[in-house]
């Protein structure tokens, strides 16, 4: 299921037209008994709310499409180019 949250402006301070099954993203994972994954491209900025103690760092992936439900593969590049990142729960 998509849970895109965009930030007030921050798509239109950093627009991204070259996401593709290719790109680089840095993986983040909630720390709560919530299992919910942040994607952000690698060399975007990070959203404000991946900043403490409930999000840690998972490392560089360029195998997102694979990670995602059937489902949200047709939505994850139009989300990702308008809010900057790719919010995922992992069944």
């Amino acid at each position: 299921m998509i849970h895109a949250m965009p930030l007030p402006g921050w798509a239109a301070a950093f627009p991204r037209t070259d996401i593709d099954a290719m790109t680089p993203f840095n993986l983040f994972r909630k720390t709560t008994e919530i299992r919910v994954h942040c994607a952000v491209p690698d060399g975007g900025a990070l959203p404000s709310f991946l900043i403490g103690p409930e999000w840690s760092f998972e490392g560089k992936i360029t195998d997102l499409v694979d990670r995602i439900l059937d489902t949200d593969k047709p939505l994850y590049e139009s989300v990702v180019r308008e809010t900057g990142y790719f919010l995922f729960s992992v069944p």
